[in-house]
């Protein structure tokens, strides 16, 4: 009886990890995405590469990600966080070359303290224009780091959502 017991308590323990697992990946969203507002509403961009860099002060957190599209033209976000107890946008600013910029509005920022190696920031984010709203992106939790360090895509999961094909140069070239 008391060897079923044990048996029976691994295989609850066993069972409860497994569902634990398979929720948090549900719940898990992948990587960075963009999306343009267009005439015909938001439309999927693809993203060949995302860095990100920055530094804790404090209460106060700076952060800058590039987000690079195969066109090479980056948008760069540059944002401001206080913590004051939670975390909070206070400012926040976005640039594409020749294109033009704007203000960086959060619909979910997502900011992990950062007291030991540093702070992580990440979360969805809508960048307006001059005439309303130009792009979201989708930012995964990212550990700021001082300079723009290597970063590889897979340090941030799935891209896009469609068929992936390799390009000329090997890297991956999506289609949606």
């Amino acid at each position: 009886m008391t060897a079923l017991l044990c048996r029976s308590g691994r295989l609850a323990g066993v069972a409860t990890l497994v569902a634990a697992v398979a929720v948090l990946c549900a719940c898990h969203r992948g990587g960075a995405r963009l999306e343009e507002h267009t005439a015909a509403g938001w439309k999927g961009r693809t993203v060949v590469e995302v860095a990100a860099s920055g530094h804790r002060n404090g209460y106060r957190t700076e952060a800058t990600f590039r987000v690079v599209r195969p066109d090479a033209r980056p948008i760069t976000l540059t944002l401001t966080i206080v913590v004051d107890p939670t975390a909070h946008l206070i400012g926040g600013r976005w640039e594409e070359p020749g294109l033009g910029g704007g203000k960086v509005t959060p619909a979910r920022l997502e900011f992990l303290g950062g007291q030991g190696e540093g702070a992580s920031v990440g979360g969805r984010y809508l960048l307006e224009g001059e005439g309303g709203p130009r792009y979201r992106v989708t930012l995964p939790t990212t550990l700021l780091r001082e300079g723009w360090g290597p970063r590889s895509l897979s340090d941030f999961g799935p891209i896009y959502c469609g068929k992936a094909d390799l390009g000329p140069d090997r890297a991956p070239f999506f289609v949606a």
